[in-house]
């Protein structure tokens, strides 16, 4: 999720630094969106935080 939300590759970039499909690349970082998205929702002031964003989600 770093290089792709921080330093701001493209899937494809990404794909071949790690030497992985770029459907492996679209996968890992769905799956790591999930992970936070359920981290901050069981987080009482992040969720506060972030209600604004989960509503667009939902």
């Amino acid at each position: 999720m770093a290089l792709f939300y921080l330093e701001d590759y493209a899937y494809k970039d990404i794909a071949i630094i790690l030497d992985v499909p770029v459907g492996t690349v679209k996968s890992r970082i769905s799956r790591g969106r999930s992970r936070l998205r359920g981290i901050l929702l069981n987080d009482p002031s992040a969720r506060e935080h972030f209600a604004h964003l989960i509503r667009q989600e939902e």
